[in-house]
């Protein structure tokens, strides 16, 4: 899964034609800001270079703390959402600022809602992987119609999008395709939907009273292969149907005025990538 093809014309391997082939920033089968550089011999990769690409370090002097959540949230061109929920928690947790229920949950569903739009994203690319047009076609779709929504048009939305699941998790042949192929190892570092496609139940938001008020559980699958990551992903979307439609509002999550306040705080976001 998110693998790299390349075509490329060669005179054949160590004549010293080479040519660089780049990847990234928005590479989808690469973390957002991240550049990968292969240098190909032929039909080989002599060379690889890894590299963030973002360019700007991540504070600067004299940088705000809305300035601050704004840019921490665009080092992460596919998972904005969870980034600046991960900044804002960090800095109300070093101000000491409780905030309250409602906002909480309403953050919470704006996570949410990117995570089932990045599994969308995840599945256009499986598809197109897999010579699934009416897959990529309709889950392309689907995410553009989802990036963006409110609370009430995602919920409007909720019983198209688990009809395109069902149908994509009955698509004749799938099975045989997927079953016991890419299986994951116990002793890989395994993390997201890809460690719970192995059956560990692996998710910081266990650990958030939040989600635990919305009734969150950690759902797995047991084989670790590509069809249990899949499955995965098309059950995390579920639940987050689940999840939103236990909530009453949604919105992006934004920064207080900090002014002269000074200490240390941390936080942890499960964030769709």
């Amino acid at each position: 899964e998110d693998g790299i093809r390349v075509l490329v014309r060669s005179r054949g391997l160590g004549d010293g034609y080479k040519s660089q082939v780049p990847f990234g920033p928005f590479f989808p089968g690469l973390p957002g800001g991240l550049g990968l550089t292969l240098t190909l011999d032929g039909d080989a990769v002599a060379e690889t270079r890894v590299e963030s690409v973002v360019g700007a370090p991540i504070v600067t002097k004299g940088m705000t703390p809305a300035e601050f959540v704004d840019h921490f949230a665009n080092l992460s061109p596919l998972s904005p959402v969870a980034s600046r929920q991960l900044a804002c928690l960090a800095l109300e947790n070093a101000a000491g600022i409780i905030v309250d229920n409602k906002t909480a949950t309403a953050r919470t569903v704006a996570v949410e809602r990117e995570r089932i739009a990045s599994y969308l994203g995840w599945l256009v690319n499986f598809a197109t992987q897999s010579g699934l047009v009416w897959v990529e076609r309709r889950a392309t779709a689907l995410q553009l119609s989802v990036q963006a929504a409110s609370l009430d048009q995602i919920l409007a939305n909720a019983g198209s999008l688990r009809a395109f699941l069902h149908r994509l998790n009955k698509t004749p042949m799938l099975r045989t395709k997927l079953a016991s192929n890419g299986r994951t190892n116990q002793g890989e570092s395994l993390f997201g939907p890809v460690a719970r496609a192995h059956g560990l139940a692996l998710d910081t938001r266990t650990d958030d009273a939040v989600y635990a008020a919305l009734g969150f559980e950690v759902l797995t699958q047991n084989s670790g292969d590509a069809l249990a990551r899949l499955h995965q992903r098309c059950g995390e979307i579920d639940q987050s149907l689940d999840l939103i439609s236990r909530a009453k509002d949604l919105s992006v999550a934004q920064i207080a005025s900090l002014d002269g306040v000074s200490g240390t705080g941390k936080a942890v976001v499960e964030t769709p990538r």
